[in-house]
Protein backbone atom coordinates (compact mmCIF):
# COMPACT_ATOMS: atom_id res chain seq x y z
CA UNK A 1 0.00 0.00 0.00
CA UNK A 2 0.58 3.69 -0.29
CA UNK A 3 2.16 5.48 2.99
CA UNK A 4 1.02 9.21 4.15
CA UNK A 5 1.58 11.44 6.63
CA UNK A 6 -1.23 13.72 7.56
CA UNK A 7 -2.66 15.17 11.35
CA UNK A 8 -5.74 13.08 10.40
CA UNK A 9 -6.67 9.92 9.39
CA UNK A 10 -10.52 8.54 9.23
CA UNK A 11 -9.27 6.15 11.64
CA UNK A 12 -7.82 8.02 14.24
CA UNK A 13 -8.83 6.36 17.58
CA UNK A 14 -9.21 9.25 19.90
CA UNK A 15 -12.34 9.97 21.82
CA UNK A 16 -12.06 13.58 20.51
CA UNK A 17 -12.90 11.67 16.47
CA UNK A 18 -15.00 8.95 17.20
CA UNK A 19 -17.40 11.92 19.10
CA UNK A 20 -17.03 13.82 15.49
CA UNK A 21 -17.70 11.10 13.53
CA UNK A 22 -20.80 10.74 15.22
CA UNK A 23 -22.19 14.18 14.48
CA UNK A 24 -20.76 13.83 10.94
CA UNK A 25 -22.61 10.56 10.57
CA UNK A 26 -25.73 12.17 11.86
CA UNK A 27 -25.42 15.04 9.82
CA UNK A 28 -24.18 13.98 6.50
CA UNK A 29 -24.89 9.63 6.52
CA UNK A 30 -22.60 7.09 7.71
CA UNK A 31 -20.80 6.74 3.98
CA UNK A 32 -19.16 10.18 4.43
CA UNK A 33 -15.35 9.94 4.19
CA UNK A 34 -13.69 11.79 6.18
CA UNK A 35 -10.21 13.40 5.10
CA UNK A 36 -8.02 15.64 6.28
CA UNK A 37 -8.71 18.39 3.95
CA UNK A 38 -12.38 18.41 5.47
CA UNK A 39 -11.33 17.82 9.02
CA UNK A 40 -8.84 20.81 8.30
CA UNK A 41 -11.75 23.39 6.77
CA UNK A 42 -14.10 22.11 9.67
CA UNK A 43 -10.97 23.12 12.43
CA UNK A 44 -10.26 26.11 10.79
CA UNK A 45 -14.28 27.83 10.95
CA UNK A 46 -14.83 26.15 14.13
CA UNK A 47 -11.91 27.54 15.71
CA UNK A 48 -12.63 30.98 13.92
CA UNK A 49 -16.41 30.64 15.32
CA UNK A 50 -15.43 30.13 18.92
CA UNK A 51 -13.09 32.92 18.56
CA UNK A 52 -15.63 34.91 17.59
CA UNK A 53 -18.18 34.15 20.10
CA UNK A 54 -15.41 34.23 23.16
CA UNK A 55 -14.66 38.13 21.81
CA UNK A 56 -18.00 39.29 20.47
CA UNK A 57 -16.84 40.92 17.80
CA UNK A 58 -15.06 39.89 14.67
CA UNK A 59 -12.20 43.08 14.78
CA UNK A 60 -9.35 41.14 13.30
CA UNK A 61 -6.40 42.25 15.94
CA UNK A 62 -8.99 40.87 18.56
CA UNK A 63 -9.74 37.23 17.14
CA UNK A 64 -5.78 37.27 16.45
CA UNK A 65 -5.23 37.49 19.80
CA UNK A 66 -7.48 35.02 21.16
CA UNK A 67 -7.08 32.45 18.54
CA UNK A 68 -3.05 32.67 19.36
CA UNK A 69 -3.37 32.41 23.14
CA UNK A 70 -5.78 29.57 24.14
CA UNK A 71 -6.05 25.99 23.16
CA UNK A 72 -9.42 24.62 21.22
CA UNK A 73 -10.86 21.39 20.88
CA UNK A 74 -11.15 19.62 17.64
CA UNK A 75 -11.16 16.19 15.63
CA UNK A 76 -7.54 15.65 16.34
CA UNK A 77 -7.71 16.87 19.90
CA UNK A 78 -6.65 20.16 21.44
CA UNK A 79 -5.15 22.19 19.02
CA UNK A 80 -3.17 25.81 19.52
CA UNK A 81 -2.42 28.33 16.84
CA UNK A 82 1.59 29.51 17.18
CA UNK A 83 1.22 32.99 17.94
CA UNK A 84 4.26 34.13 15.56
CA UNK A 85 2.99 31.99 12.30
CA UNK A 86 -0.61 31.83 12.92
CA UNK A 87 -0.03 27.69 11.98
CA UNK A 88 -1.70 25.20 14.23
CA UNK A 89 0.31 22.68 16.39
CA UNK A 90 -0.51 19.59 15.46
CA UNK A 91 0.72 15.74 15.58
CA UNK A 92 1.50 14.26 12.74
CA UNK A 93 0.42 10.37 12.05
CA UNK A 94 1.70 7.66 9.23
CA UNK A 95 -0.48 5.76 7.76
CA UNK A 96 -0.43 2.94 5.12
CA UNK A 97 -3.78 2.69 2.99
CA UNK A 98 -5.27 -0.61 2.77
CA UNK A 99 -8.13 -2.19 0.83
CA UNK A 100 -10.89 -0.59 2.45
CA UNK A 101 -9.99 2.91 1.21
CA UNK A 102 -8.71 4.09 4.18
CA UNK A 103 -5.52 4.74 5.92
CA UNK A 104 -4.25 2.42 9.09
CA UNK A 105 -2.23 4.31 11.58
CA UNK A 106 1.23 2.47 11.52
CA UNK A 107 2.99 5.18 13.82
CA UNK A 108 2.66 8.72 15.34
CA UNK A 109 4.57 11.51 16.41
CA UNK A 110 5.10 11.33 20.43
CA UNK A 111 2.99 14.87 20.50
CA UNK A 112 2.09 18.15 18.61
CA UNK A 113 5.27 19.46 16.53
CA UNK A 114 5.03 23.62 15.58
CA UNK A 115 5.12 24.22 12.49
CA UNK A 116 8.10 26.06 10.15
CA UNK A 117 5.97 26.62 7.30
CA UNK A 118 9.04 29.11 6.21
CA UNK A 119 12.06 26.96 7.09
CA UNK A 120 13.41 29.04 9.25
CA UNK A 121 14.47 26.86 12.22
CA UNK A 122 15.66 24.30 9.88
CA UNK A 123 19.30 24.73 10.10
CA UNK A 124 20.52 25.79 6.99
CA UNK A 125 22.98 22.87 6.39
CA UNK A 126 20.35 20.20 6.47
CA UNK A 127 17.81 22.40 4.16
CA UNK A 128 20.68 23.19 1.67
CA UNK A 129 21.28 19.69 1.61
CA UNK A 130 17.89 18.18 1.41
CA UNK A 131 17.65 20.20 -1.69
CA UNK A 132 21.01 19.41 -3.60
CA UNK A 133 22.90 22.52 -2.65
CA UNK A 134 26.36 21.73 -1.48
CA UNK A 135 28.64 23.61 0.66
CA UNK A 136 32.12 25.38 -0.35
CA UNK A 137 34.78 25.02 2.25
CA UNK A 138 35.47 29.14 1.13
CA UNK A 139 32.59 30.41 0.48
CA UNK A 140 30.10 28.28 3.34
CA UNK A 141 26.54 27.22 2.40
CA UNK A 142 25.13 28.13 -0.78
CA UNK A 143 21.53 28.50 1.09
CA UNK A 144 21.16 31.13 3.77
CA UNK A 145 18.02 30.80 5.40
CA UNK A 146 16.76 34.68 6.96
CA UNK A 147 15.03 34.95 9.76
Amino acid sequence: GHISSSPYFNGLGSEDNRTFKARMALRHGIDRRLTNSFVAAYMSVSILAQAIADAATDAPEVIRRIVTSRAFDTPVGSVVIDPRTHHAVLRPHIGLSNTDGEFTIIDSAPGPIEADPYLVRMPARFLAKSLGFVSSPSQGNTLRVVK
